[in-house]
């Protein structure tokens, strides 16, 4: 356990992705600081852990949060982030605010509104500089990274950059936290160059390799480990990390089918297996942003290919 922070396997299993062992571990106390209860809310959201009906600030959050998680996208999906927001803008509890602002983040995130995820990351900003949830403004930061990983572009953007600072920052009072260390690679990853992915790796190695094999935390380790591996041009040593994400049958990973997939498709020879993993990932995963992206490619081919074809006709 690290020194000042009791609760820092649970907040392991949190943030490796093990969010059913995460309530397993946490089911038989009661949280005793904000940050922790908001981590509550968040896997409970997560898994579909009904909510309790109550009335207050951060029952709505998380009830904006569930919805998120079944339905990104649409009027439903619309109402629950508004919902959040209101919650963001007013409340005065710490855990609703933190939680209020994962769910702005994934609608945000979800609908590509790049002005909203700039706004939530500043007030996550806000949060984790205040400190005023303890080890739970890890989560804030955690948070704030996930933004500028998806909305970043590399090195020298100042998104990315202004992240890069703040997981370094934080290493003064972290106490060498999970969500930290797993912060910092993920910001390696975007920063690019053969030290950060080599960092980076490490980083997801060590996790992979100390997690429950049985947990969802372990396959999730596992494709990260397989993510730096490819960037690195290790395309053998990724598929066969990728194959034990997938020896999970009880946790199964759409990321590591996803890409199991792209890894196939960057052999020289086309492989059969290409269509079976995309054929898994529908299964487990239909609105998978990899199956979005294809969608688009498809559609537009086929435009593309009538087009060509009307006008060879017409000629």
């Amino acid at each position: 356990m690290s020194d000042g922070d009791k609760y820092y396997n649970e907040r392991k299993l949190f943030h490796t992705g093990d969010l059913q062992g995460f309530l397993s571990e946490v089911a038989d106390s009661s949280p005793d600081n904000d940050g922790l209860k908001a981590m509550v809310a968040r896997a409970e959201a997560a898994t579909g852990v009904s909510s309790s009906g109550g009335k207050d600030d951060l029952s709505a959050a998380k009830a904006a949060l569930a919805t998120l998680t079944s339905a990104a996208k649409g009027k439903k999906a619309k109402a629950a982030t508004e919902a959040a927001r209101k919650v963001l803008d007013n409340t005065s509890d710490p855990a609703a605010r933190l939680v209020a602002a994962t769910a702005v983040l994934a609608g945000a995130l979800a609908s590509g509104d790049g002005e909203a995820i700039d706004g939530v990351a500043g007030a996550l900003e806000e949060i984790s500089e205040a400190q005023d949830l303890g080890a739970g403004s890890l989560e804030a930061l955690a948070l704030q990274v996930q933004a500028a990983v998806c909305r970043g572009e590399g090195v020298g953007d100042d998104a990315v950059e202004e992240a890069h600072g703040a997981v370094e920052n934080a290493k003064a009072w972290s106490h060498d936290a999970p969500a930290l260390q797993l912060c910092a690679g993920w910001v390696d990853v975007v920063r690019g160059g053969s030290d950060a992915y080599r960092a980076a790796y490490y980083t997801f190695q060590e996790y992979a390799d100390t997690a429950d094999a049985s947990g969802a935390g372990a396959a999730r380790m596992a494709v990260a480990q397989a993510v730096t591996e490819l960037l690195m041009g290790n395309l053998d040593e990724a598929a066969a990390t990728l194959d034990r994400a997938l020896e999970n049958t009880t946790h199964k990973n759409a990321d590591a089918l996803a890409n199991k997939a792209v890894l196939e498709a960057l052999k020289p020879a086309a492989q059969p297996s290409f269509r079976t993993h995309l054929d898994n990932l529908a299964q487990v995963d239909p609105s998978h942003p990899l199956l979005a992206k294809l969608k688009t490619k498809e559609d537009e081919f086929d435009r593309l290919a009538k087009g060509y074809l009307d006008g060879v006709t017409a000629a």
